[in-house]
């Protein structure tokens, strides 16, 4: 399992302040106050570094309850990250640079979606920053990168 799957914090809650919002009369609804948000400074995080070199990431969010999370990933130019497995979907944004996934190249503003059970060992020739998110924690097929 990769360290995607664990939490943020020694108590498993997501890190960020919750900001309560308006209420669903208030929206036109039946009244109901809706789940508060997780607001997150991002840039205020540290990145954490990854078994693999020049592959570092910023955990955003983590429910421990299902595994899903959310997450920035940021690949060093010529960097390389394990093969693994999604044994849910994941989804992922090119914010910047280009990606190589298999024999297809992303550039900034892709949206990839992956289906559970999807296998891949996602590198990048030039460096990028992705917005992943996952269904549940991958399972690491080869350790070395």
């Amino acid at each position: 399992m990769s360290e995607y799957g664990a939490p943020p914090d020694s108590s498993g809650a997501p890190q960020g302040r919750r900001e309560g919002g308006r209420s669903a009369e208030a929206l036109g609804g039946s009244g109901a106050t809706p789940p508060s948000s997780l607001v997150l400074d991002s840039a205020a995080l540290a990145w954490r570094p990854t078994p693999f070199p020049g592959v570092r990431w910023k955990k955003l969010f983590f429910q421990p309850e299902s595994g899903r999370s959310a997450v920035l990933l940021s690949f060093a130019p010529g960097s390389t990250y394990a093969a693994h497995r999604h044994p849910g979907i994941e989804q992922y944004l090119v914010l910047e640079g280009s990606l190589e996934d298999g024999a297809r190249t992303y550039a900034a503003g892709t949206w990839v979606h992956h289906p559970a059970g999807s296998v891949h060992r996602p590198s990048s020739r030039a460096g990028c920053l992705l917005y992943v998110t996952l269904d549940r924690p991958i399972e690491l097929l080869d350790r070395n990168g």
